[in-house]
C-alpha cells in the first residue's frame, strides 16, 4: 500500500503546473538574471505613460507618471526578495522622488526600479510616480527616453512658460492655466527611443521682473526730475530765501553760544556758512 505521504507529493506534481506562477527580483538589480527576465517579460505593458517638463529658474523639473499593467498568467510578487518595475532616465538627474519608501526603490544609472509591495495579478494595474531636475548649459538640449516595456501610448507635456518650447509646432492645450506643447506616441516597442529638442528661449521670472522693476524706476527718476524741471522756475527765488534765512539763524544760533570761540576750526565753519548765505 502507499504511504499517504508520496499520493500527497503526487498530487503537488500535479497540481503545480496548472497555479500562477511568480516572477520575482533580488534587491541586488545590476547583475540578477531573474530580474532582466521580468523587465523583458512581454506580459508586462506600459498602458499610460505621461512625462511634464518645465523650466525652473536654470533647470528643467521633470514629472513622470506611470502605469503598467500586467497582461500575462504570472503573478509579480516575492514576499522574500522585490518585484521591480522599471523607468528609464535622462543621464544627470538630480533631486530624485517617487511615491514609493525608500526600501523599494533602487536607482542604477540610467533606470530607477520600484517595487510595488503588493500581488500584480493577471489584468492588475501598478502606477509609479517620479520627478527629477536636469541642470542644462545650453539653450539647446534633447531630452532622450529608453522604451523599458512595450508601450500603449506615451505623452511628453512640455510647458511654454518662461521661454520652453520644442520649436516644432506641435499641437498645445491648456492645464490650470498653462500652456503645454504635446508630443504623444503610440505603441511603442520594449528597446525604442525617443528624442524631444528643448530650445530655452527666455530667462527665468525673476530676469524679467528685475527688469521691469529696474524700467519702472528709470521712469520714475526720469519724471522727478522733469516736474522738478517744470516747478524750479517758479520758486527758485523763494527757495533760495528760505535757505538764506535758515543759514542765516543758524549763525546767529553759534555766535550765540559759542561767546568768544576763536578758534580757527570755528572761524572757518562760520566763514562756510556765510559764503552759502
Amino acid at each position: 500500500m502507499i504511504p499517504l505521504f508520496f499520493w500527497f507529493l503526487l498530487v503537488l506534481l500535479l497540481i503545480n503546473p496548472l497555479m500562477p506562477q511568480s516572477a520575482s527580483a533580488s534587491p541586488e538589480i545590476p547583475g540578477d538574471n531573474t530580474n532582466k527576465s521580468v523587465i523583458q517579460d512581454y506580459s508586462i505593458r506600459v498602458v499610460i505613460d505621461q512625462i511634464y517638463i518645465s523650466k525652473k529658474g536654470d533647470y528643467l523639473e521633470v514629472s513622470e507618471f506611470v502605469v503598467f499593467r500586467n497582461d500575462g498568467p504570472g503573478i509579480f510578487y516575492d514576499h522574500v526578495n522585490h518585484t521591480y518595475f522599471a523607468v528609464s532616465i535622462p543621464e544627470g538627474v538630480e533631486n530624485l522622488e517617487t511615491n514609493a519608501m525608500e526600501c523599494c526603490l533602487v536607482q542604477y544609472e540610467d533606470t530607477v526600479f520600484m517595487d510595488p509591495m503588493n500581488p500584480v495579478n493577471p489584468g492588475d494595474s501598478f502606477d509609479m510616480k517620479i520627478s527629477y531636475s536636469l541642470f542644462t548649459e545650453n539653450q539647446d538640449y534633447k531630452f532622450d527616453k529608453a522604451v523599458v516595456y512595450n508601450t500603449t501610448s506615451l505623452s511628453v507635456f512640455v510647458n511654454k512658460k518662461d521661454g520652453i518650447g520644442t520649436g516644432k509646432g506641435f499641437s498645445t492645450i491648456t492645464i490650470h492655466g498653462n500652456d503645454f506643447e504635446v508630443i504623444s506616441f503610440q505603441n511603442l516597442a520594449e528597446g525604442d527611443k525617443i528624442t524631444i529638442p528643448l530650445q530655452m528661449t527666455g530667462k527665468s521670472n525673476r530676469y524679467g521682473i528685475a527688469g521691469v522693476i529696474f524700467l519702472v524706476l528709470i521712469a520714475i527718476f526720469s519724471g522727478f526730475k522733469y516736474i522738478k524741471y517744470r516747478t524750479g522756475r517758479k520758486d527758485t527765488l523763494e527757495k533760495l530765501e528760505q535757505e538764506k534765512t535758515r543759514i542765516f539763524r543758524i549763525i546767529h544760533g553759534f555766535e550765540k553760544h559759542a561767546g568768544s570761540e576763536e578758534s580757527v576750526e570755528y572761524r572757518i565753519l562760520m566763514d562756510e556758512y556765510r559764503q552759502k548765505a
